[in-house]
């Protein structure tokens, strides 16, 4: 009964949320032919733009892809959505012609808020017959060092009033996952929005929170030697990583050589091996290794081919993107089954658990002071990786949820850690309790002995 309440309680919620963003999204309307840009900002590009997408071989050439948008060959993206195309080894073109609808002249900004290797802006006004490269940019280079010091990559162009030209976008991405979350508006409006970023999306005390949680876990380390709070502390900082790559933070909060060092390894592989280092804590928390010695192999076997795997791709991708696309592809291919395999093992795990006889996983953890965290750890060990391990080709939930499992994790492995460490003192505690009421029985009933031998011995010999 309890497992059927659990399966129905997570189908429910991902039905729930399913229906909630299908509601809440815009009814799609009559696309334009350009988009009217207003101060601070116009419509939804999706409303106007097209795509196209050819294979990394072929030079890029923004006249090349005007003659395809005259072949027919480009298409729309979805209404009021980010440009998802999954996992594609092919690079990107996003045409949008544009017009300045203000009585002034104004500066916009075109902005791409995710990793590009590579990325072009191309700019053709009226009465010109050839496309004029704006600027290119990197996101392997920190923020201060390119064009447009952000976090995001930013091209900027300015138009006269009622001015209107045809810009084209370029996007070579070799993680695998092109997505394209981009916004055109202008500068005031984008510095305005980015100075208040860290604020309006609470990263200010969420980076306090996830540095108190790893400080916690090294304190706890300290004092108990118990191996689980390291592996705590990897999670933490794996998954702090992640969520700063998601957001571009780390563009401008970490040193370039850090900065490289991680994009290096990738921002996927990070999350992989914060998922092993959560799965290792699964293991440890609910000690498979003495009930469930099939499952621990597995684990140990997935987290040592994770760690294999990222530092094969760290070694291998940047020389790959330059000599063989094939191995970026395999690569990428490669990652995608670990991940499906990471979050697969975690659910099977839970699964097998909440199934076996004797309560499962409620009655493979000590008893605590607090049991609700330990069955709120794994549990959320699993939705956790339930978004990252889908994106990006096929993504189970909405981006938004990945940031928030990951947060709410966080508690939950503090309140594990909490349980952890009240467990030994009170075990060694009942332990010593029933040992001294042992011997307590034992004495009394040698005392009882020796009162009963006496007068036995004087009958057995009477007067």
């Amino acid at each position: 009964m309890r497992f059927r309440f659990f399966l129905a309680l997570v189908l429910g919620c991902w039905l729930l949320g399913n229906g909630v963003a299908q509601a809440a999204g815009p009814t799609e309307q009559k696309r334009s032919d350009t988009l009217l840009l207003k101060d601070p900002k116009g419509a939804h590009i999706s409303e106007a733009y097209r795509y196209y997408t050819e294979p990394f071989d072929v030079p890029p050439d923004p006249e090349q892809a005007e003659a395809q948008w005259r072949a027919g060959k480009f298409r729309p993206g979805r209404w009021h959505k980010t440009l998802n195309l999954g996992l594609m080894h092919r690079r990107v073109w996003m045409r949008l012609p544009v017009r300045n609808t203000e009585p002034q002249r104004l500066r916009f900004l075109w902005s791409i808020f995710n990793f590009t290797d590579s990325a072009a802006l191309y700019c053709r006004r009226q009465g010109e017959t050839k496309f004029t490269r704006l600027g290119t940019a990197s996101s392997w280079t920190p923020a201060a060092e390119r064009p447009f010091p952000a976090r995001s990559l930013s091209f900027p162009f300015t138009l006269d009033p009622g001015e209107a030209a045809v810009l084209y976008l370029r996007a070579d991405i070799h993680t695998g996952g092109v997505y394209l979350p981009t916004y055109i508006e202008t500068a005031e409006h984008f510095l305005s929005w980015e100075m208040g970023f860290p604020f309006e999306r609470h990263w200010v005390w969420l980076l306090g929170f996830y540095l108190s949680s790893a400080l916690f876990n090294l304190v706890l380390f300290a004092f108990l030697r118990d191996r689980i709070y390291l592996w705590y502390v990897a999670y933490v900082v794996g998954v702090s990583l992640f969520l700063m790559m998601e957001d571009g933070l780390d563009a401008l909060l970490l040193p370039a050589w850090l900065y490289r060092g991680i994009w290096s390894v990738g921002q996927y592989n990070i999350m992989l091996l914060a998922a092993a280092a959560g799965i290792r804590i699964m293991q440890l928390f609910l000690r498979l290794h003495s009930d469930w010695r099939r499952l621990n192999r597995a684990g140990i076997g997935l987290i040592a081919t994770v760690v294999v795997f990222v530092l094969a791709y760290a070694l291998l991708f940047q020389w790959a993107v330059h000599h063989s696309l094939s191995t970026v592809e395999w690569l990428n291919n490669a990652r995608e089954v670990l991940m499906v395999a990471v979050f697969g093992y975690s659910w099977v795990t839970l699964l097998t658990l909440l199934r076996s006889p004797g309560g499962g996983v409620w009655r493979r953890t000590t008893p605590s002071p607090t049991p609700s965290s330990s069955r709120a750890l794994p549990f959320s060990g699993s939705t956790t990786w339930a978004g990252p391990a889908s994106t990006p080709s096929t993504p189970m939930l909405w981006r938004g949820a990945c940031f928030w499992s990951c947060w709410c994790s966080a508690p939950c492995s503090r309140a594990g850690s909490g349980t952890r460490s009240s467990k030994t003192p009170c075990c060694a505690s009942a332990s010593l309790e029933q040992r001294n009421e042992v011997g307590q029985r034992l004495i009394a009933a040698q005392d009882a002995e020796r009162e009963q031998a006496g007068p036995r011995a004087a009958r057995r010999h009477g007067p």
